[in-house]
This record gives C-alpha cells, sequence and structure tokens, in this order.
C-alpha cells in the first residue's frame, strides 16, 4: 500500500545519500516511495519544508525550518560519508598553501560543530 511507504525527497539517483537511505531501508524490508526529486540542494530543502517527505543529510547548512534527528521513526543508521580536499596540480604558491589550510581548517571546524559530526541524518520539517 503506497501510503504506507514513507515518503522520500531526494536528489538525483547519483545522490550518495540516497543511494545509502536507499540501500539501508531495502535492507532492513522498509517501504519507502520517492516523493519528490530536485536537482538542486534548494529544491530539496523546499520539498521538504512542503512537507513532502524526509531525507538523507548532513545538518551542515540545514535551513532554519528544518531540523535533524539520529533515528527518526526508528530508521537504519546512515554509514559515514568522507569529506575530501583536493588540490589542483598548479604550483604551490603561499596564497594557494594558505587557501587550502584555511579551507581545511573551517571544513573541520564545521564538522566538529554538527550534533552528530560522523553520521549523516534524517531529516524533517520542526
Amino acid at each position: 500500500m503506497q501510503d504506507a511507504a514513507l515518503p522520500l525527497a531526494v536528489l538525483g539517483p547519483q545522490c550518495a545519500f540516497r543511494k545509502a537511505a536507499v540501500q539501508q531501508l531495502e535492507a532492513a524490508g522498509i517501504q519507502y516511495r520517492i516523493a519528490a526529486t530536485s536537482p538542486s540542494l534548494d529544491g530539496l530543502w523546499a520539498a521538504l519544508q512542503g512537507g513532502l517527505g524526509i531525507t538523507a543529510r548532513t545538518a551542515m547548512q540545514l535551513p532554519a525550518p528544518l531540523m535533524a534527528d539520529k533515528s527518526l521513526h526508528r530508521l537504519p543508521a546512515l554509514p559515514s560519508f568522507p569529506v575530501a580536499l583536493h588540490r589542483g596540480n598548479a604550483p604551490a604558491t603561499s596564497a594557494i598553501d594558505a587557501l587550502h589550510s584555511l579551507m581545511g581548517m573551517a571544513t573541520q571546524g564545521a564538522l566538529a560543530e554538527l550534533t552528530y559530526p560522523q553520521r549523516s541524518r534524517i531529516l524533517r520539517k520542526a
């Protein structure tokens, strides 16, 4: 029955969060349906704010009306996702080194401030 299926709001099929959420739901035998798909994060946030479903994302840059919950509706936990900072092959300069260092520190700081820094979260409208 489709009404009993968990409504998901997701990005496109190549999204790692979408793939992980679907894989965990299927492994747990939880019925779901794709209720909304967006090509952009802004579109995904709008779908969630409109109450179309729930999604799997980190809490980073989460809009104020939405909230992260460690285990909403007793859903299975998602795996950790790596964060990488890539650098081009351009010759190193002090400016590039400084920018690389600052971006690395900022990313680490932002991740450390999250309530659940090691896990992705299920998000829903507050």
